[in-house]
């Protein structure tokens, strides 16, 4: 009879943030421990991290931030933002290393619209390979394989790797890992979590059916794919018998191509709160009759397949399990509702960056432990939360903005009213009774001298207007732009207009080497030699010109 295979176990599923509790509440054997031997359990053990998953994930997080926050902080002291590079490294400090408190500064290190940034993986490999002589877990071959996948880990996926966990107390010893899946964005060097955007977990391998045929049909293999080509090419490097499983999404995809009929079977992903000891069989069909009558035949064919499910969810259980998450978003419900009311928690307004949301209010708790507690109860009944602190919000805060807009205006119009007494001009009797308590409209008009630029502007037209502007008449709009963008909080859209009108004027300062505090220029620091020659008005000291008489006599001979 020939030699049975042995195969390698590799599985990845996405997980969310909230996701981490339960995987880390398994590894201490927490909740369903049915299919576990607690007696054994003392013998789990961690290749990378600790037992407390939160923790680590959390301290990954705010070096991230951190990083992040260094960048914007470093960008902002390079345009001479000081206000914002200040108020930056203020915050920073303020939030230490706490995630959420910098998330408030410094957002989220993943795309909002990303819930699963976190990776989770299961490796093991065929129940008897583990097998020694006397049928029982071999310690030897456990520690080849521990030293296989430590191996394996460190050359995939080095410090992405932030949490491994060797299981020896389930049926098929087996290794939990949680990757950070890091990536870098090409244009700011900001640090995100990305599945897409990873080196590995975003590949795509794109190939003909037929190499010797150009017009054969394109076949794509994704990621998950080629990474169980490199475990078992890296399991093959060690001399370790353990082959890669059938390779079934691309016998489906031929299988489409030429117009036969395909079998889907659900891939087993890892689990969350109890992880999977044995995998799927893989016994063909026509070999379950024989396998029937001859039991112990059975037994050396499981060998191979790949593993066994150790314990099936039946219908029961998943019943529960959305009993249970009915109970979880009722209870959510009950605590959060009057968190809001009580105004521990308010509705966050979305932004450019972020959708809508929750946050912390004027009553939110300082004791850590029960922050921690909100934000763990909000997870289960989010979208519904999200909904009705919006309502209050609205309620609460209608009246409140209205008589903050009024107050803004009145200051606006008093301010416009005292330019013009200044002028020597007379204050219009609009202007004045709005300066009283009228209403008056933020707009561009509102801010003479200031420049604003929409996002949609035409890149012609603005190149246009900035190389015309002599260098004075750049510092003075500059100076205006600056002054209506910290004058106009209650207009955001405008506020940022202004600023970039401002951040347009630096740019072209930089270009002809004009200081914009003092109104120098400077040929010897101008970034374009064309550009300083362009316009060379600027506020240098007149150097004024003397001529002196040459007054030395001298003796001409008589004629």
């Amino acid at each position: 009879m020939d030699k049975q295979k042995n195969f390698i176990v590799l599985r990845y599923e996405r997980v969310t943030y909230h996701a981490i509790g339960a995987i880390e509440a398994h590894g201490k054997r927490l909740g369903d421990v049915s299919h576990v031997d607690l007696a054994q359990s003392r013998q789990n053990r961690f290749l990378v991290g600790q037992e407390n998953l939160r923790e680590i994930v959390d301290d990954h997080i705010a070096r991230m931030q951190h990083d992040n926050l260094d960048l914007r902080i470093t960008s902002a002291k390079k345009r001479r933002r000081r206000r914002d590079y200040e108020e930056l490294e203020a915050a920073k400090e303020a939030a230490g290393d706490n995630p959420h408190a910098l998330a408030e500064v410094i957002d989220w290190p993943w795309d909002p619209k990303n819930v699963k940034p976190f990776t989770e993986g299961l490796l093991s490999a065929s129940h008897v390979w583990f097998l020694g002589n006397n049928g029982a877990i071999d310690p030897r071959k456990v520690e080849i394989f521990c030293d296989f996948v430590q191996s394996y880990l460190d050359d995939e996926f080095g410090d992405e790797v932030i949490y491994a966990r060797l299981d020896l107390d389930e049926k098929t010893p087996h290794v939990v890992f949680l990757v950070a899946p890091d990536h870098r964005e090409r244009r700011t060097g900001r640090r995100m979590l990305s599945h897409a955007q990873h080196r590995l977990f975003g590949q795509e391998d794109i190939s003909r059916l037929f190499d010797d045929d150009p017009e054969s049909e394109v076949v794509k293999r994704k990621s998950y794919e080629l990474l169980q080509d490199r475990v078992a090419n890296h399991a093959a490097e060690k001399g370790l018998d353990l082959s890669r499983g059938t390779r079934r999404a691309s016998d489906e995809r031929i299988a489409q191509i030429i117009g036969s009929e395909v079998l889907k079977r659900e891939n087993v992903a890892p689990a969350k709160g109890r992880e999977l000891a044995a995998a799927l069989t893989m016994e063909a069909d026509q070999k379950k009759a024989e396998a029937e009558k001859r039991l112990a035949e059975a037994e050396e064919a499981r060998g191979e397949a790949d593993f066994l499910v150790t314990k099936a969810i039946t219908r029961e259980e998943k019943a529960a399990e959305q009993e249970a998450a009915v109970e979880a978003k009722v209870q959510s419900i009950k605590i959060c509702v009057g968190a809001i009311l009580d105004d521990a928690l308010t509705y966050a307004p979305a932004s450019d960056k972020t959708d809508e949301g929750l946050t912390w209010g004027e009553n939110a708790p300082k004791e850590p432990e029960r922050r921690s507690y909100l934000r763990d109860a909000i997870a289960p009944a989010r979208t519904w939360l999200v909904r009705f602190a919006k309502k209050i919000w609205g309620i609460s805060k209608r009246e409140a903005d209205l008589e903050q807009a009024e107050a803004e205006q009145r200051r606006r119009a008093a301010l416009m009213a005292k330019q013009e007494q200044d002028a020597g001009r007379s204050v219009p009797y609009t202007l004045s009774i709005i300066a009283d308590g009228a209403s008056l409209p933020v707009s561009v008009d509102s801010f003479p001298g200031a420049w604003a630029v929409s996002q949609n502007s035409d890149i012609a037209d603005i190149a246009e207007k900035l190389n015309e502007m002599p260098n004075l008449k750049v510092r003075a709009t500059w100076r205006a732009s600056v002054d209506a963008a910290m004058l106009c909080d209650d207009a955001p859209v405008l506020r940022g207009n202004f600023w970039r009108g401002a951040d347009l004027l630096e740019h072209i300062s930089d270009q002809r080497g004009l200081d914009l505090e003092t109104g120098v220029q400077d040929g010897k620091k101008a970034a374009d030699s064309a550009a300083a020659l362009q316009h060379t008005d600027d506020l240098s000291p007149m150097i004024k010109t003397v001529l002196v008489k040459d007054r030395q006599r001298q003796r001409a001979r008589g004629s």
